[in-house]
């Protein structure tokens, strides 16, 4: 679809989504992409440009129909579980977005969830940033990892379509259940190379004792003949909170 195309596909789409209003600086973006003709838009550079959840649902009409593509940052615009829920959809089979940049949207477990599927099957995203956001249930404090708000996030890392090589979930209210079930999904993992967990609220002991490699199961067939080293992560101080950063020796 041409750059002209994706122009009236978005501003249809806001026509036609209840409290959505046009974005500006997309529409900027789209119109010079318009003009240039042949010349198609590569990179959306949204951050903190009060999108809203209305906004992320109109968005996602635009990216169902796109195929060029390759970097999206959405940082700081409050889309939500709705907005995040609307965008997984278009996301999960675009073919060339590589990076996603989501962080501070106030996305809770509902998003995350939803983002998680695009994580398990998505062909081409390979960095995502969901920084910021509060990946955090209170069904955590009584229920096992399994169920804890990043279950959903650690099964899409244990799948075998899963590309995604780097993970950024800083300051987004990590605790030690959410953390086991990420971990239990690396361990079938091969593929991210670079995991940053900092300014959460773990442990650093508890951490370090949580991603020390653990042995498969022996009722779980192993995910490939040669599996990937679990990440490491190694603890540091920073504005007097502990902070984690995983990453592939």
């Amino acid at each position: 679809m041409s750059s002209s195309e994706l122009l009236e596909a978005y501003e249809a789409a806001v026509a036609s989504t209840p409290e959505a209003t046009a974005c500006e600086p997309l529409l900027k973006a789209l119109r010079t992409a318009a003009e240039g003709g042949s010349t198609p838009l590569s990179a959306l550079h949204l951050k903190q440009v009060a999108l809203g959840r209305a906004g992320a649902c109109a968005l996602s009409a635009l990216l169902a129909k796109d195929s060029f593509l390759t970097y999206i940052n959405l940082e700081g615009n409050d889309i939500c579980d709705e907005g995040a829920v609307a965008l997984s959809g278009p996301l999960t089979s675009h073919q060339s977005i590589f990076r996603l940049d989501l962080g501070f949207n106030t996305i809770g477990p509902k998003g995350l969830r939803a983002l998680a599927g695009v994580v398990a099957v998505s062909p081409s995203l390979l960095c995502l940033d969901l920084s910021g956001n509060n990946l955090w249930s209170r069904l955590s404090l009584l229920a096992p990892a399994s169920m804890s708000a990043l279950a959903p996030l650690g099964n899409a890392l244990a799948q075998e379509t899963c590309r995604l090589q780097l993970l950024h979930l800083d300051q987004a209210d990590i605790e030690p259940k959410g953390l086991t079930a990420l971990v239990d999904g690396l361990l079938d993992n091969s593929v991210l190379v670079n995991l940053r967990l900092g300014e959460n609220a773990l442990d650093i002991r508890s951490a370090a004792v949580r991603t020390a490699p653990h042995p498969t199961p022996t009722a779980r067939a192993p995910r490939r003949t040669n599996p990937g080293t679990v990440p490491t992560i190694s603890a540091r101080r920073r504005c007097s909170r502990s902070c984690c950063v995983a990453t592939r020796p």
